[in-house]
């Protein structure tokens, strides 16, 4: 142990993670490795180097260094390491390594080359993380991303969309909701200084499996909106998600024989600005906007009689394309949206609407979720001193 300083390598970066209570166990064979449990929460690092060559190691260099390290860093991802020995001077620790991590994921890892002279030196981190029991947890805002990724690296160009939901739902643990919603996501791209509209396909349809239902319309959002072609993988980095989640829809007007005018004040009377998603039907063909479409992409403050008239009315009518523009059901929704980044005011919006399944977090992170919950008894306490 005294000559190998490998372990002593990682003593600075461990005590600045703030890890003081160490184990190291110095691996010879790894064949004859005792059996070893794993407590919780551990941090478990192997280490090695690549491939050592030149001079210095009385060893002749491969043509392509590089692209020699990287294949023995897609056999250490992979867990299938070859017999050939001269990939790295750590084989038998980082087998040993593999074999304690059975369960445990490749996430990510980052590879560099130290080159002197005529002499080679490979290193690498990599990262692998425990796969949770059913699949890995994601929180509700950040599946449209997540499933977009999963996909870029199964078959995109494929897109099949009911193979890939599958594969993406027994990888994953998705959150559900004690109260069924439908959803609309709504996928946007930067384009000349300015978001633009690249997809936008939901379900009125409530159901409380909200993490699958989201995935679901992600896709048919990026591969089926009409208004837009496909996503390519190229634009995948140029995109941001918005998550909608709608409750029940309820008339407030049915009917033949009234003019836009005559509907205004209905409307006007029964919609708030911000809150309120609407649905016109001329007849059998019908359209909706979200609420946010009426304060962001009509920059509506107030609904007077001409806005709605030339710009909700023409543009819902024009969207649903329907022949007629007689109006025979208004239907108004609150509708919810919450950008990906808006992870605290989702939050707090699921513990303040109970909507929290009794034995899953519904995407919330439990350690928040104390923090919450102390946070309003304070507060509480606070109203009482005061």
């Amino acid at each position: 142990m005294s000559k190998e300083h490998s372990w002593q390598v990682q003593l600075p970066f461990l005590k600045h993670l703030g890890i003081t209570n160490i184990a190291v166990i110095l691996v010879g064979n790894h064949a004859t490795l005792p059996k070893i449990k794993i407590p919780e929460n551990t941090l478990l690092i192997g280490t090695t180097d690549l491939l050592h060559c030149g001079p210095n190691y009385k060893s002749e260099c491969k043509e392509d260094i590089d692209a020699y390290n990287r294949e023995t860093i897609n056999m250490i991802k992979n867990k299938n390491l070859d017999d050939n020995r001269d990939r790295m001077c750590g084989r038998e620790a980082i087998l040993a390594f593999l074999k304690l991590t059975k369960n445990y994921k490749f996430k990510h890892c980052y590879y560099k080359n130290n080159r002197f002279g005529d002499n080679s030196v490979g290193y690498m981190s990599m990262t692998f993380v425990k796969q949770q029991e059913g699949g890995q947890k994601i929180h509700m805002l950040k599946i449209p991303r997540d499933i977009m990724e999963f996909m870029n690296k199964n078959d995109y160009e494929k897109k099949d969309i009911p193979d890939i939901l599958k594969r993406y739902t027994e990888s994953r643990d998705l959150p559900i909701l004690s109260k069924g919603f439908g959803i609309f996501p709504t996928i946007e791209e930067f384009k000349v200084n300015e978001w633009e509209l690249r997809g936008c396909i939901g379900t009125f349809d409530r159901q409380t499996e909200v993490g699958k239902l989201i995935a679901d319309r992600t896709l048919y959002s990026a591969f089926k909106d009409d208004r837009s072609p496909p996503i390519s993988k190229s634009e995948l980095g140029n995109l941001k998600y918005k998550v909608n989640f709608l409750n029940e829809p309820f008339v407030i007007y049915e009917g033949e024989g009234k003019t836009p005018d005559e509907l205004f004040d209905t409307v006007k009377h029964k919609m708030v600005l911000g809150t309120h998603g609407l649905t016109l039907y001329f007849g059998e063909r019908s359209a909706t906007y979200l609420a946010s479409v009426f304060t962001e992409g009509f920059n509506i403050k107030v609904l007077t009689n001409d806005n709605w008239k030339n710009k909700v009315v023409e543009s819902l009518k024009d969207k649903s394309l329907s022949n007629t523009k007689q109006i025979t059901k208004i239907k108004l929704y609150v509708c919810k949206e919450f950008k990906e980044s808006e992870i605290e005011l989702y939050d707090n919006w699921v513990i303040k609407n109970k909507l929290v399944k009794d034995n899953q977090e519904g995407g919330i992170n439990s350690y928040y979720r104390k923090y919450l919950k102390y946070k309003a008894k304070y507060l509480r306490m606070r109203q009482k001193i005061d």
